[in-house]
């Protein structure tokens, strides 16, 4: 079931990560998931479909938002397994989720995250392979996904944010606060 105070009881675990550059990443990514949830709750269900240009390779802002969880979830299993697919891999919604199902997936994603990063064993300078397509793996450290995620979500809410003029949506205020 969806919280909606869920991202101000994880801005209250910040303190809980041992590592201060990793508390850092997340004061910011949950800035922008916050922005990025506030603006799925402004977009009316009949336009999530709406994509700049109708057919072309281009995400709906629905795509864009699911793109989020799945990509995010990706990126948690592999922090927790030390292993990661280049590419995500794995999609953990409906082919075409509900605003609801979107946030509730954010909110399953956010808390394992923080879970992981709260855990004492979690060391920012181990390794996480990424498994290539090719049979190419690619060994990163595992602070280089943590900052993944905080350029995830602001690379999407850009994209986000592009589109609400063509839906004719206004930002809601917690994205003017930030950025104006």
């Amino acid at each position: 079931m969806q919280n909606p105070d869920y991202i101000k009881e994880l801005k209250a675990e910040i303190d809980q990560i041992p590592n201060e550059s990793t508390r850092l990443c997340m004061r910011d990514y949950l800035q922008a998931r916050e922005q990025n949830r506030d603006i799925l709750l402004a977009v009316p269900e009949d336009l999530l479909d709406y994509k700049v240009a109708p057919g072309e390779e281009v995400q709906s802002l629905r795509e864009n938002f699911a793109e989020l969880a799945c990509v995010e979830a990706s990126l948690v299993r592999g922090l927790q397994s030390g292993r990661r697919l280049r590419g995500g891999g794995d999609y953990i919604l409906p082919k075409h989720p509900t605003k609801e199902q979107i946030i509730e997936a954010y909110q399953k994603v956010d808390r394992e995250f923080f879970d992981v990063l709260k855990d004492s064993a979690f060391d920012p300078k181990d390794p996480i392979i990424y498994v290539g397509e090719t049979g190419q793996d690619q060994t990163f450290r595992k602070g280089g996904s943590v900052w993944y995620f905080f350029y995830h979500e602001m690379k999407e809410l850009g994209s986000i944010r592009a589109k609400l003029d063509g839906v004719g949506i206004d930002p809601p205020e917690s994205y003017k606060k930030a950025w104006g």
